[in-house]
Protein backbone atom coordinates (compact mmCIF):
# COMPACT_ATOMS: atom_id res chain seq x y z
CA UNK A 1 0.00 0.00 0.00
CA UNK A 2 1.48 3.18 -1.00
CA UNK A 3 -1.20 5.71 -1.34
CA UNK A 4 -3.54 6.21 1.67
CA UNK A 5 -4.47 9.60 2.24
CA UNK A 6 -5.40 10.91 -1.22
CA UNK A 7 -8.80 11.07 -3.26
CA UNK A 8 -10.17 7.82 -4.58
CA UNK A 9 -9.36 6.30 -7.80
CA UNK A 10 -12.01 7.50 -10.14
CA UNK A 11 -12.90 7.65 -13.68
CA UNK A 12 -12.16 11.48 -15.47
CA UNK A 13 -9.54 11.66 -12.60
CA UNK A 14 -6.34 10.19 -13.08
CA UNK A 15 -3.91 11.89 -10.95
CA UNK A 16 -5.23 9.83 -8.31
CA UNK A 17 -4.58 6.62 -10.35
CA UNK A 18 -1.29 5.28 -9.17
CA UNK A 19 -1.28 3.05 -12.32
CA UNK A 20 -2.06 5.68 -14.36
CA UNK A 21 0.76 7.96 -13.44
CA UNK A 22 3.01 5.32 -14.60
CA UNK A 23 1.47 5.55 -18.13
CA UNK A 24 1.68 9.62 -18.32
CA UNK A 25 5.41 9.29 -16.91
CA UNK A 26 5.93 6.68 -20.17
CA UNK A 27 4.10 8.63 -22.53
CA UNK A 28 6.16 11.91 -21.64
CA UNK A 29 9.51 9.63 -22.23
CA UNK A 30 8.11 8.14 -25.53
CA UNK A 31 6.29 11.20 -26.89
CA UNK A 32 7.14 14.02 -25.24
CA UNK A 33 10.48 13.89 -25.80
CA UNK A 34 10.53 12.00 -28.48
CA UNK A 35 11.99 8.60 -27.91
CA UNK A 36 9.68 6.70 -30.21
CA UNK A 37 11.17 7.70 -33.92
CA UNK A 38 8.22 9.21 -36.15
CA UNK A 39 7.68 6.43 -39.07
CA UNK A 40 8.72 7.81 -43.12
CA UNK A 41 6.52 7.20 -45.69
CA UNK A 42 2.50 7.12 -44.85
CA UNK A 43 -0.91 5.93 -45.77
CA UNK A 44 -3.43 8.47 -46.27
CA UNK A 45 -7.17 7.46 -46.32
CA UNK A 46 -8.80 9.28 -49.01
CA UNK A 47 -12.91 10.46 -48.75
CA UNK A 48 -14.69 13.03 -50.03
CA UNK A 49 -17.10 15.57 -47.99
CA UNK A 50 -19.75 15.25 -50.20
CA UNK A 51 -19.95 11.74 -49.39
CA UNK A 52 -19.96 11.22 -45.95
CA UNK A 53 -22.81 14.11 -46.07
CA UNK A 54 -24.90 12.27 -48.73
CA UNK A 55 -24.67 9.28 -46.86
CA UNK A 56 -24.60 10.66 -43.57
CA UNK A 57 -22.06 8.80 -41.85
CA UNK A 58 -20.72 11.89 -40.38
CA UNK A 59 -21.24 10.74 -36.74
CA UNK A 60 -19.18 6.95 -37.70
CA UNK A 61 -16.17 6.64 -37.31
CA UNK A 62 -12.99 5.22 -39.73
CA UNK A 63 -13.73 1.38 -41.13
CA UNK A 64 -11.80 -0.50 -37.95
CA UNK A 65 -10.13 -2.66 -40.24
CA UNK A 66 -8.70 0.14 -42.16
CA UNK A 67 -7.51 2.12 -38.92
CA UNK A 68 -5.61 -0.72 -37.91
CA UNK A 69 -2.98 0.31 -41.02
CA UNK A 70 -1.96 3.03 -38.43
CA UNK A 71 -0.05 0.38 -36.36
CA UNK A 72 2.30 -0.01 -39.33
CA UNK A 73 2.78 3.09 -40.98
CA UNK A 74 2.27 6.87 -40.56
CA UNK A 75 -1.54 7.37 -40.90
CA UNK A 76 -3.92 9.89 -41.91
CA UNK A 77 -6.75 11.40 -43.98
CA UNK A 78 -6.98 12.96 -46.91
CA UNK A 79 -10.11 15.47 -48.25
CA UNK A 80 -10.34 14.74 -52.24
CA UNK A 81 -13.13 17.52 -52.91
CA UNK A 82 -11.64 21.15 -51.77
CA UNK A 83 -10.28 22.97 -53.74
CA UNK A 84 -6.52 22.39 -54.92
CA UNK A 85 -5.48 25.74 -53.44
CA UNK A 86 -6.82 25.20 -49.93
CA UNK A 87 -5.15 21.62 -49.90
CA UNK A 88 -2.17 20.83 -47.82
CA UNK A 89 0.42 19.37 -50.38
CA UNK A 90 1.05 15.70 -49.36
CA UNK A 91 4.34 13.60 -49.82
CA UNK A 92 4.23 12.29 -52.98
CA UNK A 93 5.26 8.66 -52.27
CA UNK A 94 2.20 8.80 -49.38
CA UNK A 95 0.00 5.33 -50.17
CA UNK A 96 -3.56 6.89 -50.97
CA UNK A 97 -6.01 4.08 -50.66
CA UNK A 98 -9.65 4.97 -50.84
CA UNK A 99 -11.77 5.18 -47.56
CA UNK A 100 -14.01 1.78 -47.70
CA UNK A 101 -17.05 1.76 -45.39
CA UNK A 102 -17.12 2.38 -41.43
CA UNK A 103 -17.32 1.50 -38.12
CA UNK A 104 -20.53 2.18 -35.67
CA UNK A 105 -19.97 4.53 -32.45
CA UNK A 106 -21.83 3.80 -29.47
CA UNK A 107 -22.21 5.80 -27.06
CA UNK A 108 -23.14 5.33 -22.90
CA UNK A 109 -25.09 8.10 -20.58
CA UNK A 110 -22.02 7.91 -18.40
CA UNK A 111 -19.95 9.14 -21.57
CA UNK A 112 -18.10 6.71 -22.81
CA UNK A 113 -18.06 5.87 -26.16
CA UNK A 114 -17.28 2.12 -27.86
CA UNK A 115 -16.29 2.39 -32.17
CA UNK A 116 -17.72 -1.29 -32.96
CA UNK A 117 -15.22 -3.43 -35.46
CA UNK A 118 -16.44 -3.82 -39.01
CA UNK A 119 -15.94 -5.78 -42.47
CA UNK A 120 -15.41 -4.30 -45.43
CA UNK A 121 -16.24 -6.93 -48.19
CA UNK A 122 -13.59 -4.82 -50.39
CA UNK A 123 -11.34 -4.45 -47.96
CA UNK A 124 -8.82 -7.24 -46.76
CA UNK A 125 -6.09 -6.30 -44.29
CA UNK A 126 -3.02 -8.64 -44.84
CA UNK A 127 -3.22 -7.91 -49.11
CA UNK A 128 -3.07 -4.45 -47.75
CA UNK A 129 0.06 -5.41 -45.64
CA UNK A 130 1.47 -7.17 -48.56
CA UNK A 131 0.86 -3.86 -50.32
CA UNK A 132 3.14 -1.91 -48.24
CA UNK A 133 5.50 -4.10 -48.22
CA UNK A 134 6.26 -3.99 -51.87
CA UNK A 135 6.22 -0.20 -52.27
CA UNK A 136 8.47 0.12 -49.45
CA UNK A 137 6.80 1.69 -46.67
CA UNK A 138 7.85 -1.29 -44.25
CA UNK A 139 10.64 -3.73 -44.95
CA UNK A 140 10.41 -7.22 -46.18
CA UNK A 141 11.07 -8.03 -42.84
CA UNK A 142 8.51 -6.66 -40.96
CA UNK A 143 6.29 -8.86 -38.80
CA UNK A 144 3.16 -7.52 -39.82
CA UNK A 145 0.02 -10.27 -41.30
CA UNK A 146 -2.74 -8.32 -40.42
CA UNK A 147 -4.69 -10.56 -38.34
CA UNK A 148 -2.49 -10.43 -35.06
CA UNK A 149 0.63 -9.35 -35.51
CA UNK A 150 1.56 -5.39 -36.44
CA UNK A 151 5.07 -3.69 -36.36
CA UNK A 152 5.21 -0.28 -37.35
CA UNK A 153 7.43 0.82 -39.90
CA UNK A 154 10.48 1.76 -37.80
CA UNK A 155 10.16 -1.79 -36.22
CA UNK A 156 10.45 0.35 -32.88
CA UNK A 157 6.58 -1.03 -31.43
CA UNK A 158 4.95 -4.42 -32.06
CA UNK A 159 1.59 -6.15 -30.83
CA UNK A 160 0.29 -9.49 -30.43
CA UNK A 161 -2.94 -8.94 -29.99
CA UNK A 162 -4.19 -12.31 -29.97
CA UNK A 163 -1.55 -12.76 -26.78
CA UNK A 164 -1.94 -9.37 -25.72
CA UNK A 165 1.33 -8.56 -26.21
CA UNK A 166 3.62 -5.37 -27.18
CA UNK A 167 6.70 -4.22 -27.06
CA UNK A 168 8.62 -1.32 -27.67
CA UNK A 169 12.70 -1.02 -28.62
CA UNK A 170 14.38 2.42 -28.98
CA UNK A 171 17.98 3.28 -27.97
CA UNK A 172 16.82 5.39 -25.02
CA UNK A 173 13.40 3.60 -23.90
CA UNK A 174 12.55 -0.20 -24.42
CA UNK A 175 9.68 -2.10 -22.71
CA UNK A 176 7.07 -4.79 -22.62
CA UNK A 177 3.16 -5.57 -21.68
CA UNK A 178 1.51 -8.83 -21.78
CA UNK A 179 0.38 -11.84 -19.65
CA UNK A 180 1.75 -13.52 -16.66
CA UNK A 181 4.88 -15.41 -18.15
CA UNK A 182 5.38 -13.05 -20.74
CA UNK A 183 9.21 -12.32 -21.77
CA UNK A 184 11.06 -10.24 -24.29
CA UNK A 185 14.54 -9.85 -25.43
CA UNK A 186 15.16 -6.59 -26.76
CA UNK A 187 18.05 -4.42 -27.62
CA UNK A 188 19.66 -4.09 -24.42
CA UNK A 189 16.91 -5.56 -22.12
CA UNK A 190 15.54 -8.29 -21.17
CA UNK A 191 12.34 -8.93 -18.72
CA UNK A 192 10.00 -11.58 -17.70
CA UNK A 193 6.84 -11.21 -16.10
CA UNK A 194 7.06 -14.34 -13.17
CA UNK A 195 3.74 -13.62 -11.84
CA UNK A 196 1.00 -11.31 -12.44
CA UNK A 197 -0.03 -9.84 -16.07
CA UNK A 198 1.43 -6.25 -16.31
CA UNK A 199 3.94 -3.82 -18.17
CA UNK A 200 7.82 -3.24 -17.49
CA UNK A 201 9.89 -0.72 -18.93
CA UNK A 202 13.52 0.60 -18.48
CA UNK A 203 14.65 4.36 -20.16
CA UNK A 204 17.69 6.13 -20.04
CA UNK A 205 16.97 9.42 -17.90
CA UNK A 206 19.47 10.85 -19.80
CA UNK A 207 18.53 12.61 -23.59
CA UNK A 208 21.82 12.44 -24.98
CA UNK A 209 22.29 8.43 -23.71
CA UNK A 210 20.83 4.92 -24.38
CA UNK A 211 19.96 2.35 -21.92
CA UNK A 212 23.49 1.40 -22.69
CA UNK A 213 25.22 4.16 -21.92
CA UNK A 214 23.59 5.82 -19.50
CA UNK A 215 24.08 6.05 -15.69
CA UNK A 216 20.96 7.18 -14.50
CA UNK A 217 18.11 4.97 -15.75
CA UNK A 218 14.00 4.60 -14.47
CA UNK A 219 12.34 1.11 -14.27
CA UNK A 220 8.58 1.01 -14.33
CA UNK A 221 6.70 -1.44 -13.23
CA UNK A 222 2.80 -1.17 -13.66
CA UNK A 223 0.10 -3.92 -12.72
CA UNK A 224 -3.45 -2.96 -11.07
CA UNK A 225 -4.87 -0.35 -8.66
CA UNK A 226 -8.08 -0.36 -7.11
CA UNK A 227 -10.15 1.39 -4.30
CA UNK A 228 -10.20 -1.07 -1.31
CA UNK A 229 -13.73 -2.73 -1.40
CA UNK A 230 -13.93 -1.14 -5.00
CA UNK A 231 -16.55 -3.82 -6.86
CA UNK A 232 -17.69 -4.53 -10.84
CA UNK A 233 -20.48 -6.45 -12.82
CA UNK A 234 -16.82 -9.21 -13.25
CA UNK A 235 -14.26 -10.21 -13.69
CA UNK A 236 -13.16 -7.76 -16.87
CA UNK A 237 -13.88 -5.01 -14.32
CA UNK A 238 -15.67 -3.05 -16.99
CA UNK A 239 -18.88 -1.77 -14.76
CA UNK A 240 -18.12 -0.57 -11.52
CA UNK A 241 -21.00 -0.94 -8.84
CA UNK A 242 -19.30 0.21 -5.87
CA UNK A 243 -16.30 3.21 -6.13
CA UNK A 244 -14.75 1.51 -2.57
CA UNK A 245 -12.57 3.88 0.04
CA UNK A 246 -9.38 4.56 0.84
CA UNK A 247 -6.93 3.01 1.07
CA UNK A 248 -5.54 2.28 -2.97
CA UNK A 249 -4.56 -1.14 -3.17
CA UNK A 250 -2.07 -1.95 -5.55
CA UNK A 251 -1.40 -5.11 -6.82
CA UNK A 252 1.74 -7.34 -6.39
CA UNK A 253 4.05 -8.96 -8.94
CA UNK A 254 7.34 -10.54 -9.71
CA UNK A 255 9.31 -9.98 -12.66
CA UNK A 256 12.77 -10.76 -13.84
CA UNK A 257 14.98 -8.32 -15.65
CA UNK A 258 18.59 -8.08 -17.60
CA UNK A 259 19.79 -4.54 -18.35
CA UNK A 260 23.09 -4.19 -20.56
CA UNK A 261 24.68 -1.25 -19.43
CA UNK A 262 28.58 -0.18 -19.53
CA UNK A 263 28.02 1.71 -16.20
CA UNK A 264 26.60 -1.70 -14.61
CA UNK A 265 29.01 -2.04 -11.84
CA UNK A 266 28.81 0.70 -10.64
CA UNK A 267 24.58 0.53 -10.62
CA UNK A 268 22.35 0.59 -7.50
CA UNK A 269 18.64 -0.11 -7.96
CA UNK A 270 16.19 1.79 -5.72
CA UNK A 271 12.92 1.34 -5.23
CA UNK A 272 10.76 4.30 -5.26
CA UNK A 273 8.03 6.23 -3.01
CA UNK A 274 5.14 7.66 -5.25
CA UNK A 275 6.76 10.59 -4.08
CA UNK A 276 10.50 9.85 -5.37
CA UNK A 277 11.62 9.00 -2.38
CA UNK A 278 14.28 6.35 -2.17
CA UNK A 279 13.99 3.32 -0.99
CA UNK A 280 16.67 0.57 0.60
CA UNK A 281 18.39 -0.58 -2.21
CA UNK A 282 17.86 -4.40 -3.71
CA UNK A 283 19.66 -7.15 -4.28
CA UNK A 284 21.42 -7.42 -7.73
CA UNK A 285 24.32 -9.25 -10.32
CA UNK A 286 26.48 -8.14 -12.49
CA UNK A 287 28.40 -10.10 -15.17
CA UNK A 288 29.37 -9.02 -18.31
CA UNK A 289 28.30 -5.53 -18.58
CA UNK A 290 24.94 -6.85 -17.98
CA UNK A 291 23.04 -6.08 -14.65
CA UNK A 292 20.69 -9.01 -13.18
CA UNK A 293 17.25 -8.03 -11.07
CA UNK A 294 14.64 -10.47 -9.72
CA UNK A 295 12.14 -8.70 -7.89
CA UNK A 296 8.95 -9.45 -5.80
CA UNK A 297 7.04 -6.21 -5.10
CA UNK A 298 5.37 -8.42 -2.29
CA UNK A 299 8.21 -8.14 -0.27
CA UNK A 300 10.00 -4.89 -0.72
CA UNK A 301 9.93 -3.35 3.17
CA UNK A 302 8.82 -0.65 2.58
CA UNK A 303 6.04 -1.60 0.15
CA UNK A 304 5.10 -2.00 -3.25
CA UNK A 305 6.97 -0.11 -5.91
CA UNK A 306 5.75 1.33 -9.21
CA UNK A 307 8.97 3.08 -9.55
CA UNK A 308 12.67 2.17 -9.48
CA UNK A 309 15.74 4.20 -10.02
CA UNK A 310 19.16 2.68 -11.50
CA UNK A 311 21.61 5.05 -10.47
CA UNK A 312 25.38 5.55 -10.37
CA UNK A 313 26.20 7.23 -7.02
Amino acid sequence: LHVVDSPRIFPWVMFHDPITRASLIQSALLYGRGDVAEGGKGVRLVFSEKAVSENMTWSNAVNSLQAKLALTAKFGLEQSDPSPSLRKPAPADDLRIPMTGVSKIVESLQGFATTLDSAADSFRLPDQISELRRKGIISKENRSNGINLFESSTQELFVNTERRYMTVNTPRYQGMCGEEKARADLRDISVELLRTRGIVSAASLEKDKSIKESSRLLLVYATNALNNKMQFDGPDMRKVRYYGENPTLVETGKFRIRIRNRNAEKLKLYPLMMNGKRCKPVKTSVKNESLFAEIDTASLPEGPSLFFELAAD
